[in-house]
């Protein structure tokens, strides 16, 4: 280890006595030191990954989303899976790489929703180790600490329970930070990194098309970049990422040619058609640069989010002051005129994503849903790991190697800081979700003592988004307990779960209706109900009289807030399973 310190503080030198001239990119060899870097920068993901691990096991259940997307991964080697998450617009995302991905960690670790939860966590570290190590690679260590350093920010400022979410507007958050890391390498020389950016910006588009525009203007400078610099090269480049991109995107152009409602089709139409508002460039330019401001989000953790639309608060509240992006334009002014071919594709790679995100934002169809934007946070995490970089270089000339091996154990030390506050962070985390796995899992335990015994299906059909939710959780336990169990065949259904699971005129053995809240007492009075399964604030029986209270005074005010009514609708809060006569 000493002897690799004295060798950074020796590159660290190096960079330092740079004349000034333009000169190629070089690549620099990924040490120990670096290595060492990113095992501290990972710590707390190691953290949450064995309490996830060893302190859920099969107890957990996944419910909404997040049960739909484990159902398509234990599909994987049974049944044909071609598009990507389901985004409830009438349309999946593009494709299904994210499950793929997860299919081989899923298996080898239980098959159960823990399993699904790790592999969140693996995605996650791998994108941070392939952020460092190519930073140190390609800038050397004056970048890949200030980097690391971002990344341990990061770990600890997004929201408890975020990076074990396999939810997909949160899995390719920080692997798109990794796309713009490699796709800045590719733009310097690297034949692989190319292929690394191909893969991982074809996943980050396929788990979620909001990063569509940013994944497709950083690769088109890149191949501009690959054509100028080295055209004799380009062909085998282009070649083996064309071949790669034929194979990823095989199951959703298969899907297209084989549906009668191909996905990517109807994605098309749904942007092109929009069937909401669509917001402007001065709204999306508000989000970007919050994350500018002196404390911003990805420093000071998540605040101001509108607790009405879930927008950022930016959008409608006071205009944002950008303080931080003043050093970052001072930054890329000394990167351009250095001449360093690495450091002016690195601020115009960040600068072109900057500026895609302010495009997509304002693209945004209806609400612009904060949980949707976070990638704007490593973004600017990245802008702001650039600036220390470029303050870095313009100061070493002025430090010997006594100053420059202080600095590098004082970042090393702010890096360990940071992994301790992450891991005193990973041992409160909860899994997502938690009170509705719960209501989920009580349910679908409920119910599977109470299936009448005769062969056939099992029908569910939810009566609202909440029934949804549960709905999906029962169908996940209810698959892995051995049982057939379908939902009403719509073109929606088979988009999201998938043909073999709607009904196609098999013989049912239990037709289940799943109610939630003031739904519970509507489905429950109708003929032939019977009730199998029930979670709520109070007892079924004691349902009636608060329902009646209830109906009595909406009809007597229009105030929706008017505090007996606020407290009726909060007891009446629940979620049941009615069973109905199969021929329904």
């Amino acid at each position: 280890m000493t002897t690799e310190v004295a060798d950074i503080v020796g590159q660290v030198a190096e960079q330092a006595a740079d004349d000034g001239t333009a000169r190629a990119a070089r690549a620099e060899p990924v040490g120990l030191l670096t290595w060492v870097i990113v095992a501290i920068t990972l710590l707390p993901i190691v953290v949450v990954m064995a309490r996830v691990f060893f302190g859920l096991g099969a107890s957990f259940h996944a419910t909404g989303d997040n049960a739909m997307n484990e159902m398509r991964v234990r599909d994987i080697g049974s049944h044909a899976v071609l598009v990507g998450p389901y985004s409830r617009d009438g349309w999946s995302h593009p494709g299904p790489l994210f499950y793929y991905l997860s299919a081989v960690p899923y298996r080898l670790l239980g098959s159960n929703t823990a399993a699904m939860l790790v592999d969140a966590l693996l995605i996650n570290g791998i994108a941070i180790a392939v952020i460092v190590a190519t930073a140190k690679r390609w800038g050397g260590i004056l970048l890949a600490l200030p980097v690391a350093l971002a990344c341990a920010m990061l770990i600890v400022s997004l929201p408890n329970g975020f990076l074990e979410n396999p939810w997909n507007p949160y899995v390719p958050v920080l692997p798109f930070g990794a796309f713009v890391i490699t796709t800045w390498a590719a733009a310097c020389g690297s034949r692989w990194a190319f292929l690394f950016a191909v893969f991982i910006g074809t996943f980050c588009m396929q788990t979620h098309i909001g990063y569509a525009p940013l994944v497709l203007a950083l690769l088109a400078w890149c191949v501009v970049h690959i054509l100028r610099d080295r055209p004799s090269h380009w062909l085998a480049t282009f070649g083996w990422g064309s071949a790669l991109l034929a194979v990823l995107w095989f199951p959703p152009l298969l899907q297209q040619v084989t549906s009668d409602s191909g996905n990517l089709r109807t994605i098309g139409h749904y942007f092109l058609n929009p069937p909401g508002r669509v917001h402007t460039i001065s709204e999306g330019w508000r989000v970007v640069v919050a994350q500018f401001t002196f404390l911003p989000d990805w420093i000071a953790g998540l605040r101001n989010v509108s607790p009405w639309s879930g927008e950022p608060g930016v959008v409608i509240g006071p205009a944002p002051i950008p303080v931080l992006l003043a050093p970052f334009l001072i930054a890329i002014v000394v990167a351009f005129r250095s001449r360093r071919r690495v450091d002016s594709r690195l601020a115009t790679a960040i600068v072109i994503s900057l500026a895609a995100s302010v495009y997509a934002i304002a693209h945004t169809i209806s609400s612009m849903y904060e949980y949707r934007l976070r990638w704007v946070w490593v973004l600017a995490a990245l802008a702001m790991a650039f600036t220390v970089y470029e303050a870095a270089r313009l100061l070493a000339p002025r430090a010997n190697a006594r100053v420059s091996r202080a600095v590098l154990v004082a970042a090393l030390a702010l890096s360990a800081t940071l992994a301790s506050f992450g891991v005193a962070n990973a041992t409160s985390a909860r899994p997502p979700d938690p009170g509705q796995a719960a209501i989920g899992q009580s349910l679908s335990e409920q119910v599977l003592r109470h299936l009448p015994r005769r062969p056939g299906v099992v029908l569910l059909q939810p009566t609202s988004f909440l029934a949804s939710s549960a709905s999906a959780a029962m169908q996940l336990y209810l698959e892995r307990h051995g049982l057939h169990v379908v939902i009403p065949d719509t073109a929606p259904n088979r988009l999201s779960h998938g043909d073999h699971r709607v009904l196609r005129g098999e013989r049912v053995r239990a037709n289940l209706t799943i109610a939630s809240d003031s739904g519970v007492d509507e489905i429950g009075a109708r003929p032939g109900a019977r009730l199998v399964a029930y979670v709520g604030k109070v007892p079924f029986p004691a349902r009636a009289p608060l329902a009646s209270r209830f109906n009595a005074v909406r009809r007597r005010t229009l105030n929706l807030f008017n505090p007996e009514l606020v407290r009726l609708s909060q007891l009446l809060q629940a979620q049941a399973v009615f069973e109905f006569p199969p021929s329904r």
